[in-house]
This record gives C-alpha cells, structure tokens and sequence, in this order.
C-alpha cells in the first residue's frame, strides 16, 4: 500500500507540473498575442498617420503650384520615407548669386 500511494504522490507530482508548464505556456501565448495586436494597432495609427501627412503634403504641394512657386520633389529615401520640397527659383539671385528660397516666379 506504501508503494501505491508512493506511486500516487508521483503522478500527481508529474500532473501539477505538466499543468503548471501548460498554464505558463498559455501565459506566454497570451502575452505575445496582445502584443502583436499592440503592434497591428500601432501599424495601423501609423499608415493612416503616414497617409494624413502624404495628403497635407500634396495640398502644400498644389498652394505653392497655385501661388507660382517653382519646385522639384525631395528624392524619397529609402531609410526614412522623407518627402518634402525642395524650393528653388528657375534662376540664381541675381544680387548675391546664391539659390533663392521660397522666391515667388513674377512673369
């Protein structure tokens, strides 16, 4: 009778463990699962932040086409997604012979 309650002990010693592993797994299950929702929803705030700036930009773009300013879109790097206008005259000034910024084309 010893040995069977011996033997009992240590099946149930086996099944507190397993359980206890198995309860620890689905923690770090859950754990990682809120985490990647965390993440989707940030990703998401950001792409619509992303597409509010593209827009903002493209309404500068067409006010500054509007008021007669020259420019040429910024190369968009690669790393950083930047994009912004690079502002120039079609001509350098003439008083100091360095690139007019923001200078408005009068025809």
């Amino acid at each position: 009778e010893a040995t069977i309650s011996y033997l009992e002990s240590k099946f149930c010693e086996r099944e507190r463990k397993h359980d206890e592993e198995a309860t620890a797994q689905r923690t770090e299950m859950e754990k990682t699962d809120v985490l990647l929702e965390l993440a989707l929803d940030r990703e998401a705030v950001l792409t619509r932040s992303k597409r509010q700036l593209e827009s903002e930009v493209e309404l500068i773009y067409k006010a500054m086409a509007d008021r007669s300013y020259v420019f040429k879109p910024e190369a968009v790097s690669e790393g950083t997604k930047r994009v912004g206008p690079v502002r120039t005259s079609p001509e350098p000034c003439a008083d100091n012979g360095s690139d007019c910024k923001l200078e408005s084309v009068h025809k």
